[in-house]
């Protein structure tokens, strides 16, 4: 198109037909550079973005690599996550293990506990009730001292209640017909209203009363017994050149009052005694119940304790319910042992 513009140019003259395809020509020629340009800037991005896809597709491929590696990695974390998971689940087990270990320890220390304080309270029990029985005990050991002074009391003066009318009598006047040494050893009373009297005799130390008779008949026994033989008697008086009547009142009584056998004191005191006995006894068997009771009680809350507080069936349930029906029960009968030992003022009112 440039060679026949050139020769159209040199042969003929410009016409109008010439001109516009000469302007077709140059429009199409610029045109032609223009998309010359193009296309060269075409193959120069061409070039690049291959460039970049080839760079792109090394990194690709080291992405896949890295990921492959990742892959890898993940799977190795995955196998440490599930033995982590394991041992964490062991961890766990042991920890729950542990924890029922924890808790049964606690329970036996509460119930170790509860049982010292029960044998603290028991022990504090026991030295009150030691006390009240030692209290008790003094009571009724004054109680037996105050009866038996009472009843020797009452005995000392119907003795001596028995002895105003011989004391009377004996103090009166009595007529002695008072003996030689040649007359042996008899003694003559005058009657007076009493025709026997009673005379003091010795023997190991207990005396005691025997009748002695106006006839002189003592028994020999009697007479080998008394402090002084009747010559020596005798002898002593007629020393004495008493041989007329005369009257000696007795400085002490010529008899003494039938000593009152210890069995009566025994047969006196026997109602007393009976009644401290049977209230000791009444305490002891209140007592030996309330240690009874006590002891159940403390066996049915062990055996409460021994039941697991997880997983119980219908009859560890109806065990439980059976349980705490009887400790209810045991309760109520403690509650009325005590009342009847605070009766008995053997336990604290308060």
């Amino acid at each position: 198109l440039k060679n026949q513009l050139n020769i159209s140019r040199k042969s003929q003259p410009s016409s109008t037909t010439t001109r516009q395809s000469i302007e077709t020509i140059e429009r199409i020629n610029n045109e032609n550079i223009r998309l010359h340009d193009d296309i060269k800037r075409l193959r120069h991005s061409l070039k690049i973005n291959e460039e970049e896809n080839n760079s792109l597709q090394q990194q690709l491929e080291e992405i896949r690599n890295q990921m492959n590696n990742k892959d890898v990695e993940i799977k190795n974390f995955h196998k440490k996550l599930n033995e982590l998971e394991q041992q964490l689940n062991e961890a766990h087990h042991n920890k729950q293990k542990q924890d029922e270990k924890f808790v049964n320890f606690d329970r036996q220390i509460l119930f170790y506990r509860d049982e010292n304080e029960k044998l603290t309270r028991e022990l504090n029990l026991y030295k009150e009730r030691l006390a009240r029985l030692e209290e008790l005990y003094r009571q009724l050991e004054n109680q037996h001292n105050k009866y038996r002074q009472q009843t020797f009391t009452n005995d000392n003066n119907n003795n001596n209640n028995q002895r105003i009318n011989p004391d009377y009598n004996y103090n009166s006047a009595m007529s002695l017909n008072i003996p030689t040494s040649r007359e042996y050893g008899h003694f003559t009373l005058i009657k007076s209203r009493y025709s026997s009297s009673t005379m003091n005799t010795t023997n190991d130390n207990n005396t005691h009363s025997i009748p002695f008779t106006s006839d002189g008949s003592q028994n020999l026994s009697n007479q080998n017994n008394s402090p002084r033989s009747l010559n020596k008697m005798n002898d002593y008086i007629n020393e004495k050149n008493c041989s007329s009547q005369f009257y000696a009142p007795p400085s002490r009584p010529l008899y003494s009052p039938i000593q009152v056998s210890s069995n009566r004191n025994r047969i006196d005191q026997m109602p007393v005694r009976d009644f401290n006995d049977n209230k000791i006894k009444q305490s002891e068997e209140l007592e030996a119940k309330f240690d009874d009771l006590l002891n159940k009680k403390r066996d049915l809350e062990s055996r409460i304790n021994r039941i697991p507080i997880r997983g119980l069936t219908t009859a560890d349930k109806q065990l439980l319910g059976l349980l705490e029906r009887e400790i209810e029960r045991v309760e109520q009968q403690i509650s009325s042992v005590k009342l009847e030992l605070r009766k008995m003022n053997i336990l604290r009112t308060y």
